[in-house]
């Protein structure tokens, strides 16, 4: 032990002092690593005082790029200077020569020349002066020309000579004179009586024709005279003049066309008898022979196409008038000033627009709504819209009578509200198009709404009659026989009796007849309505055409509001935009694309108003399906009941006997089809005719009010094993028959009740804990509870 001591010592000792050679050694180097340290803190202090030193030099030098790039510019200025005074005695040259020869367009080319050099620059050279001599001679020239040009009516000379005026600064002095010219001799141009109306062979295509015409030449006459008006009279609002005496010719004229068409198709006196019509329930016969649904058809695509060319024409001077409100005018002289004077005096509309800078001065053609605006909105709201609501409203009404038998007229209404929404898009105007728009999906989710409601209450009913007496035919064939065999043998052939005799219940069918000559047609009738429902269960069909129509009309409606929203604007400022500048066709581009969104907007409005009338027969029809299904919950309960039931044939069915006496019941081998045949039969009747959409949605709503029904069957009987097992028969044969007659699944309806029968068919000594982790619809008390109808389960 002494020794074991010893070496451990030794050892520890041993460790110890080779731990500190290791520390001093590494504090050793560490000490001579000491100098390096300090070489490295000099050369940094060095490197710092260089890079300092190439900041410095760097700052000088950016001073001194500075100063020669400042050199350089004044030495470029010098230059341009130089070349401009130089160029001063060649423009003398040419001004005195194009004086001569009388070319004054040459002359005025020369002066907007020297109008560019620095003033300062120019009076240092001697020909400047002779230059403005000149200039107030080629002033004196064209003051003359333009007069005896205007004296003479030359157009072409006139029109010439204005895109000098400006930059002679003639602009205010000519303006009057030249807008006097322009309206005598251009003006006369746009004119109602351009086009004959008495002699064509439709006059109404006549005043379309006229109106077009009046439309057409004002685009023609901006197009062609206001670039050299901007050109020569900008500076003294000549522009804002002519857009505005332009447009009061043409709204004269426009307004004499309209007032003659509306006094050729009495406008006034049919919207009054519309109007009284629309007012009274009843209405005399006479009055509905002078009504007649065509010629207000007639009406209104007249009035439409002159509603469309009024608001393109519309749209068209808007843009002109933003292009000219873009413009940022300088105030450079008196002249501006008093023109801005004199064009807020001459007119009633407020023109001066706000200044947010003391030399730049905005102009408003016109302030608010024009006399050519209101009358349009009149001829819209007045007239147009009172003819659309009374077709549309006289197609919906009486378009589902109460009975399907009635006959339908589902697709003469949307015929009608289809084309009165696509007129209204033609139309060119938001605000009636929207009117229009809103007004359709306002009688789809009102009138024609309710109208399918009650058609497809009344169709239910009737169907809930004939599955009612359909199950008790069935009842009554199978009540009373007691001779199993012959029962079993006859089965099938009885069953089949029994629930084809439902077509006598409407009397489709008819009594049965001896003829042979009446066989053929009977069978005809049955075999295309077996069971005398068609009529009713089309309302289901009528409605899911509400749907599919209202859709279709929907997207028709949209699409050709974007067509004719989203493509008019481009087609309007294409040409306007490429003469006013830049700067003002930025600003009309940003107007454009204000405006266009919009109207989108208010387009979509509407178009969200169809998708919810949409949604709106959407769930009509689920719950006209809802309706038939509760129906159809006391047919399933009389199944059931006659069927399964203790009362029910052959001394009846008991689930609790005991296994030998249970298999030795007599109606035991008629199930399950006892029991799915009338199932069968009332889906069938349920469902005839449907579309395979309209008849899942009932097959699933009819599985749910079966297992609803089978399941509070359960609960009011007692059973033993053998009896659960067969009643887990039935159960499988019932989903395989919702299965069979829907193309979507509906296997998950029952899987409530397929936890019930395992609950049921499960071992008499299995414990409820064990059955729990199987059950995912099941509650522990809801199993405790199917448990306890096991009367021969033990503990």
């Amino acid at each position: 032990g002494n020794s074991k001591k010893s070496n451990l010592k030794s050892s520890h000792s041993d460790l110890s002092n080779s731990k500190t050679n290791d520390m001093l050694s590494l504090v050793r180097k560490i000490e001579n690593f000491g100098p390096y340290f300090e070489a490295m803190q000099q050369d940094t202090g060095k490197l710092a005082a260089q890079v300092q030193e190439c900041r410095g030099l760097s700052d000088r030098l950016s001073g001194m790029v500075r100063r020669l790039d400042m050199m350089q510019m004044r030495s470029q200025q010098a230059l341009a200077c130089t070349e401009d005074i130089i160029n001063l005695k060649e423009c003398k040259i040419k001004i005195i020569t194009a004086i001569e020869e009388k070319k004054l367009s040459e002359a005025v080319s020369v002066i907007r020349q020297v109008h560019g050099i620095e003033l300062k620059a120019a009076k240092v050279s001697d020909d400047f002066d002779i230059i403005m001599e000149k200039e107030k001679e080629v002033k004196q020239l064209v003051q003359k020309e333009f007069g005896e040009a205007i004296a003479a009516s030359n157009i072409k000379s006139v029109m010439s000579l204005c895109p000098l005026l400006q930059t002679l600064g003639l602009e205010t002095e000519a303006r009057d004179n030249f807008l006097s010219f322009i309206e005598k001799t251009i003006f006369i141009a746009v004119s109602a009586d351009a086009c004959s109306v008495e002699g064509a062979t439709d006059p109404a295509t006549g005043y379309a024709q006229a109106l077009s015409n009046v439309f057409n030449s004002t685009y023609l006459i901006i197009q062609q005279y206001l670039p050299m008006v901007i050109q020569g009279l900008e500076n003294s609002l000549g522009d804002v003049y002519f857009i505005r005496k332009l447009h009061k010719r043409c709204e004269q004229e426009a307004g004499m066309v309209l007032k003659r068409y509306m006094k050729y198709r009495n406008i006034k006196e049919t919207v009054s008898a519309i109007r009284s019509s629309s007012a009274t329930s009843a209405v005399s016969t006479s009055a509905k022979q002078s009504i007649q649904p065509s010629d207000i058809h007639l009406i209104m695509d007249e009035l439409t196409l002159l509603i469309q060319y009024c608001c393109r024409y519309a749209k068209y001077l808007k843009h002109i008038c933003n292009g000219a409100e873009a413009k940022a005018r300088q105030r450079t002289s008196e002249s501006f000033t008093s023109s801005i004077a004199l064009l807020s005096s001459s007119s009633t509309d407020s023109t001066v627009g706000h200044v947010s800078n003391p030399s730049v001065m905005t102009v408003i053609v016109f302030e608010g709504q024009t006399e050519f605006d209101k009358m349009v909105d009149e001829l819209i709201n007045k007239y147009y819209m009172e003819g659309e609501q009374w077709l549309m409203k006289s197609g919906v009404r009486g378009a589902l009578p109460r009975h399907v038998e009635d006959g339908i007229k589902l697709d003469e209404s949307f015929f009608v509200l289809q084309k009165c929404g696509l007129r209204a898009i033609a139309s060119n105007n938001i605000q009636a198009a929207c009117a229009v728009l809103h007004c359709i999906s306002d009688l789809l989710s009102s009138d024609l709404l309710n109208q399918a409601a009650e058609m497809l209450i009344n169709s239910v009913t009737k169907i809930g009659s004939v599955l009612q007496e359909n199950i008790n035919k069935f009842k009554r064939s199978i009540a009373g026989d007691s001779n199993l065999e012959n029962k079993t043998a006859t089965l099938s052939k009885g069953l089949k009796s029994a629930i084809t005799l439902a077509s006598s219940i409407t009397g489709t069918g008819g009594a049965e007849k001896d003829s042979s000559n009446n066989a053929d047609g009977d069978s005809a009738t049955n075999e295309a309505d077996p069971y005398g429902v068609a009529a009713a269960i089309d309302a289901f069909n009528v409605l899911e055409s509400c749907v599919r129509y209202t859709d279709r009309l929907s997207k028709d409606i949209y699409a050709a509001g974007k067509t004719v929203f989203e493509t008019s604007e481009d087609q309007v400022e294409e040409s306007h935009t490429s003469r006013q500048g830049r700067s003002a066709g930025k600003l009309a581009n940003q107007h454009k694309g204000s405006q266009i969104s919009t109207e989108m907007d208010k387009l979509k409005l509407c178009k969200e108003d169809f998708d919810a009338s949409k949604v709106a027969f959407n769930n009509t029809l689920r719950q006209g399906a809802e309706r038939l299904a509760a129906a159809a919950q006391n047919v399933i309960k009389d199944v059931l009941t006659c069927t399964l039931g203790k009362t029910g044939p052959y001394r009846g069915l008991r689930f609790d006997e005991p296994d030998q006496s249970f298999d030795n019941q007599p109606i035991l081998s008629s199930l399950p089809k006892l029991v799915v045949t009338p199932m069968e039969t009332m889906v069938n009747i349920s469902t005839f005719n449907l579309s395979d959409k309209t008849k899942d949605m009932i097959v699933g709503l009819l599985a749910d009010a079966c297992c609803e029904r089978l399941e509070q069957f359960i609960n009011q009987t007692t059973f033993r094993f053998a009896g659960a097992i067969k009643l887990e028969e039935i159960v499988r044969a019932l989903n395989a028959l919702f299965t069979r007659r829907s193309s979507i699944p509906v296997r998950g309806k029952f899987s409530r009740l397929r936890e019930v029968m395992l609950v049921l068919t499960a071992d008499n000594t299995t414990p409820a804990s064990a059955i729990v982790d199987s059950c995912s619809q099941l509650t522990a008390a809801e199993i405790d509870a199917f448990l306890s109808l096991r009367i021969d389960r033990k503990g």
